[in-house]
């Protein structure tokens, strides 16, 4: 029995061998991109503050490297690239009164 089917996938992680887009991961990072956009309105008028942001997406750092593009961020902290906490200590730019944001995956 031959029945014919077709197979979209769906995950926020945007990591299924052969596709380019998932219909989740697409959704997921304009969500992520729509509250960024949110906390940065909020915080315009504040300084010496940092926001790190945790994102979805499991053991692939998809969803934390393209919403740190997106909105601008200074680091972007992925499960590819292994870290650890002097990699998130605040640096001497945020002294200056600049804001540092990150974006984080993390996997526990």
């Amino acid at each position: 029995m031959c029945i014919p089917m077709v197979v979209i996938p769906a995950t926020v992680s945007n990591n299924v061998p052969g596709s380019d887009f998932s219909i989740g991961a697409d959704t997921a990072l304009n969500t992520i991109t729509a509250t960024c956009d949110r906390i940065k309105q909020s915080a315009a008028g504040t300084k010496r503050r940092v926001f790190i942001v945790e994102t979805m997406g499991g053991y692939c750092g998809y969803l934390a490297t393209m919403a740190g593009l997106a909105a601008g961020a200074d680091a972007a902290y992925i499960f590819e690239d292994k870290f650890n906490i002097k990699d998130l200590e605040v640096s001497q730019s945020c002294e200056n009164g600049t804001r540092l944001s990150t974006f984080s995956n993390f996997k526990s």
